[in-house]
């Protein structure tokens, strides 16, 4: 496992976007289990490398972005979530963000 020391960029709750209501954005903020959600993404962000470009698969409010931006030059997206949704994401610039790209997939049930 990678041991890098991760310094998480997260804003205020309010500069984020649920996009749904299955979405745990609100865990990040909440007393008692930010501290879990966070450390749970300083986790992945530690095994994140680096480099020309990322897929972010189920990008949900964009809660990585402001991490993601500092490491590659492009980031690509896929949600699952219906187009609408994913509409909802607005100012993607204030993350730093100036190419992003996002795809909607379709999920085959049984």
């Amino acid at each position: 496992m990678n041991k890098k020391n991760i310094q998480l960029q997260i804003y205020s709750s309010d500069e984020y976007t649920p996009i749904d209501s299955h979405d745990p954005l609100k865990f990040y903020f909440m007393p008692g289990f930010k501290n879990l959600y966070r450390e749970r993404l300083k986790k992945c962000l530690a095994e994140c490398t680096g480099g020309e470009i990322i897929l972010e698969v189920g990008f949900g409010s964009r809660l990585t972005f402001p991490n993601l931006v500092n490491l590659y030059h492009q980031i690509f997206g896929i949600e699952k979530n219906d187009p609408v949704a994913i509409a909802k994401i607005e100012n993607l610039n204030a993350f730093g963000l100036k190419s992003f790209s996002v795809y909607q997939v379709a999920l085959c049930q049984k």
